[in-house]
Formats: structure tokens, sequence, C-alpha cells
């Protein structure tokens, strides 16, 4: 953690509404320091207190140290990210990334959103430490597309927590590779909207995944509630790149049975579906797909980026074509594999049926 811990880097503002430091700009980097709350509320309107408001886009908050005042009856927050005061209301694109957060009773970290004017989309959670906070680690609070991972949350009342509405859903938003240790509860999702909360491929505290009275009862980990997606999760602590993502392709959508003419000089259209935590359009780099009976085969031509919700789930999907001839499919295969990676190096893998036909 690049932090100078110099007496000169330590700030202790005097008052924390809405915030002791409030960035409304873009492009800001805000690093290197430490935030304390040691300001008093005034008897006569006692308040919560928040550290850090970001309303921006763009913005950078890095490796701070950053410590709340305890338990002081009010839900305090460490950082928030949250529109609504400057620009189109929407506080776009921002990172938080290798922060140190502790000693607060709200949230450590957190994503708001209200509603289309009022809302944070396209957030970066990255290899933070959260710890020893009696509320929640990190929270995301119907915010669009919001990335959490490679964080490291400990003696927390709850770890993870994630909220979603009919009326401003949590589109898009992913828990990954994180280390969730020894909190009061592992994950919560209070979504009212049915979504369920994806968890997949982070490490509970224990081998054998977290407790779940149903799912997994014999869970060593930290508990995680209903609702939410833990399965597969890591038995030994994440490295730097997520496991392999699983994804959802449709070869020739709208077609059934997708037919792959044998060795034929065309291109074939495959269809790359989003879903909650993988956003085709965003997510995949588009230059690095290979499509065939093994996934290793013929090399991606181009991807159409208008083409839109193509199975009517309401996230826009991405159509990628790529060369018959180059696909090496012989009459016996009956599935067709694409493997790719993200725009952050993680590996993907889809599959679909199809039939190969002369």
């Amino acid at each position: 953690m690049a932090l100078d811990p110099s007496p000169d880097t330590i700030l202790r503002p005097a008052e924390l509404a809405p915030a002791g430091v409030w960035i409304l700009g873009d492009g800001n980097t805000f690093e290197g320091f430490v935030v304390e709350d040691k300001a008093p509320d005034p008897p006569a309107h006692p308040h919560p207190h928040t550290l850090i408001l970001v309303q921006g886009d763009r913005n950078i908050i890095r490796a701070n140290r950053l410590i709340g005042r305890g338990n002081a009856g009010q839900p305090d927050e460490d950082i928030i990210v949250h529109g609504a005061d400057v620009g189109n209301g929407v506080a776009e694109g921002n990172q938080v990334v290798e922060n140190e957060i502790l000693n607060l009773a709200g949230h450590g970290i957190r994503g708001f959103s209200l509603a289309p004017g009022q809302a944070a989309y396209w957030t970066t959670v990255a290899r933070n430490q959260v710890h020893d906070n009696a509320g929640s680690g990190i929270t995301v609070d119907r915010s669009p597309y919001t990335q959490v991972e490679h964080n490291r949350l400990t003696r927390n009342g709850i770890a993870l927590s994630f909220n979603s509405e009919a009326s401003f859903p949590g589109t898009g938003t992913v828990f990954r590779c994180n280390e969730i240790t020894g909190n009061a509860m592992g994950a919560r999702n209070a979504a009212t909207d049915g979504t369920v909360m994806a968890a997949e491929f982070n490490g509970w505290g224990n081998a054998s995944g977290p407790l779940h009275d149903l799912r997994n009862p014999f869970g060593g980990g930290d508990r995680a509630g209903d609702h939410i997606d833990f399965e597969p999760w890591l038995s030994e602590p994440p490295g730097p790149v997520c496991p392999l993502l699983r994804i959802r392709i449709d070869v020739q959508p709208g077609t059934v049975p997708n037919r792959i003419p044998l060795n034929r000089p065309v291109v074939l259209p495959v269809a790359i579906l989003s879903e909650p935590g993988f956003m085709a359009t965003v997510d995949l780099d588009r230059t690095r797909m290979t499509f065939g009976p093994t996934g290793a085969e013929a090399p991606v031509v181009n991807c159409q980026t208008t083409a839109g919700d193509l199975n009517g789930d309401g996230l826009a999907d991405l159509l990628c074509y790529f060369r018959v001839d180059q696909m090496g499919f012989r009459p016996e295969h009956t599935v067709g594999v694409l493997r790719g990676q993200t725009r952050e190096g993680v590996p993907v893998e889809g599959r679909d049926a199809v039939q190969v036909v002369p």
C-alpha cells in the first residue's frame, strides 16, 4: 500500500456532512492520506458522518487509511459513491482501490443509487482491506455494474451486502475473488425484486465454503444468506486473476437447431449473452476470442456492437462472427465452444449445442 504515514498526511475534518472529503469533479485521484473521524456531533443535531463522498466520474480513491468513530449510534460511512449533485446526477466509472477501512458502524464502502439521476454506475471496488467494522464492510445498494473483487473482509458485522429494487435494479453487479473471514455474517442479499446476488469464486474462510442452512449446512466458513449464488467457491486464497468465468452463448441466435456447414468459407454468428455480473458489451475483450469444437480454433473476425438484447432478458448482448472454414468441425462434433477473456484478463468459456451438416 503506497501510504505515507507522516503526520502531514493525516486529515481530521471538523465537519463530516455531507463529507470530510467531497469529490464533485471528474478524473481526480485521492491517494495516500489518513482520514480519521474525530469530529464530535453538534449537540443540537447529531447526524451520520461520511469521510469521503464521490459524486463525479472516473475518480480514483486509492491507498488511504480511513478510520471511523466506532459505534456512535449513527449509520456512518467511510467511502460512498453516489451521484445527484453534479452533471447528469450519475457517478460513473469510479475506482475505490487498495484502501484500509476500519472502526465504524455503518458502511465501509458503499455504492448507492436512488433513481436514474441519483445513481452510481460502473464502480470498481478492489483490493481493499475492510476490517473491524460493526456494520457492513462493502455494500452495493441499487448501483448497476459494480465490480467488487479481491477485497479482504474480516471481523465486520456483514462483510458483503447487496440490494436491488424493481424501480432501480442493481443490474450487472458481481462479487468475486474476495476473502471473507471471521465476520458475523459473510454476505446478505436484501433485494426485493428477486435478483440473485452474484457471489461465485469467493473465499469464505474455510475450504468447505460458506455456511448455509439448506444449501451448504456443513460449510465451515462465514454464513451466506438466501438468494446468493455462492457456488463454486474458492478453497484457497485467490490468485491475481479470478478463475474461469462461465458465460452463456447462442450459436446462430434465433435458429434451432444450430447448423454449421462443414468447412464452408462463410462466417457464423455467435451471440455472447449478458447476465448479472457479466456485461458482454463492456466486459469482454473482443480481440481475444476463439470458437470451435475445443474453443481454441477460429479467431474472432469482428463483433456487432448494436445487436441489442437478443434473448429478451433486458440486457444488451454482443454478436460476434467467426469463419466456419477455420473452426475444424467434423460431423461427429455436437458442441461448439467459445473461449476468451474479459478486459481484466479473466478467462471465459461458453458452450452451445451444434449440428455439423455437409
